[in-house]
């Protein structure tokens, strides 16, 4: 952000007042642990903040930022359920504010875990979704109605 030219300050939600987003023109959600993140954001009560933002601002997501901002997190649950311990998320609802799913890192993931592409193609067919596979310097740009998958490259 700072290479682009924009002014860059921190905030915790596990720390800060959510309201304090508000005063920005853009707002990155980096990764991490995604359960952590949505109990945090959750226990502050910024779900509605987040959705102003994402209706009247530049709101991006990377990594677990961006898994939380879709419908659900079950995927992830599916691969790597120890996430959530000692955090105790008790359902896998995300945000919703991407009509999508997907998982970021895709092919760091494929030697991970096993039969990683067979449990996605099992995921998308138990629920009756497309998930989009992200790999490192991809992303997604939501429009109102359309959602492209851009490259770095």
């Amino acid at each position: 952000m700072k290479r682009l030219g924009l002014s860059v300050d921190y905030f915790d939600f596990d720390e800060d007042d959510p309201g304090i987003l508000l005063n920005f023109d853009v707002v990155e959600i980096n990764g991490g642990n995604p359960f952590y993140l949505l109990n945090a954001i959750r226990k502050t009560g910024a779900e509605g903040l987040l959705k102003r933002i994402s209706e009247t601002k530049l709101l991006i997501g990377i990594s677990a930022g961006a898994l939380i901002l879709q419908k659900s997190i079950s995927l992830v649950a599916g691969f790597s359920p120890e996430m959530n311990d000692g955090v105790g998320l008790p359902d896998n609802t995300a945000l919703g504010l991407a009509d999508i799913e997907m998982i970021p890192h895709y092919h760091r993931f494929i030697e991970r875990f096993d039969n990683f592409e067979q449990r996605i193609a099992n995921y998308e067919r138990e629920n009756r979704c497309e998930v989009l596979r992200i790999d490192d310097g991809e992303g997604v740009i939501f429009t109102d109605n359309d959602h492209y998958v851009v490259s770095k490259q």
